[in-house]
């Protein structure tokens, strides 16, 4: 689920623009954000900190 802090307050044109704008929320989420609950990590830095 992507949190509504994410979601740009926009309507799209079609289809493929809004499953661009998603594709970039989904990136930032999991390559660019820190994570509280995880020690301020990145998310893919924190997975492969398990491996």
């Amino acid at each position: 689920m992507i949190k509504n802090d994410f979601f740009p307050k926009k309507t799209y044109q079609n289809h493929k623009d809004a499953q661009k704008s998603l594709m970039t929320i989904i990136d930032n989420y999991n390559l660019r954000r820190p994570h509280s609950s995880i020690d301020y990590l990145i998310l893919n830095d924190a997975h492969t900190l398990g491996e």
